[in-house]
């Protein structure tokens, strides 16, 4: 694992190590990011979790793919609880962003008790 996550440090590396055009195209592809790791080992308290039961805002139906049938739920991250970078990064600064996808399957008739629930935090 590389212990460099600044951009100054990607560009300090990518032009050491890469040839002066390629650090050129790699370095303008480079975007912000936040990192989530397991909350489990300690370190500040979860901004989201993947799996479990998404919790939906009353008035929103659950999500379906037109033509084909309902997503299923990937992860939730409360905008609150992530660091401030967040917004340079055009996340809002409160609320959820839930996470769907589509897999064939029916998740109304899934056994509920199949569902995994792990939560994450900001990785600082």
């Amino acid at each position: 694992m590389l212990g460099m996550t600044s951009q100054i440090d990607l560009a300090a590396a990518a032009l050491e190590h890469l040839p002066a055009d390629v650090a050129d195209t790699w370095l303008s592809l480079l975007r912000p990011g936040i990192r989530l790791v397991p909350a489990d080992d300690g370190d500040g308290p979860p901004v989201g979790y993947l799996g479990g039961e998404p919790e939906l805002p009353g008035d929103l139906a659950w999500p379906a793919w037109e033509g084909h049938g309902p997503l299923s739920f990937i992860a939730s991250v409360d905008c609150a609880a992530l660091p401030g970078v967040a917004t340079e990064l055009g996340l809002p600064v409160d609320g959820r962003l839930l996470f769907f996808y589509f897999d064939g399957l029916d998740i109304r008739r899934r056994d509920p008790l199949d569902g995994v629930l792990n939560e994450y935090k900001h990785a600082a």
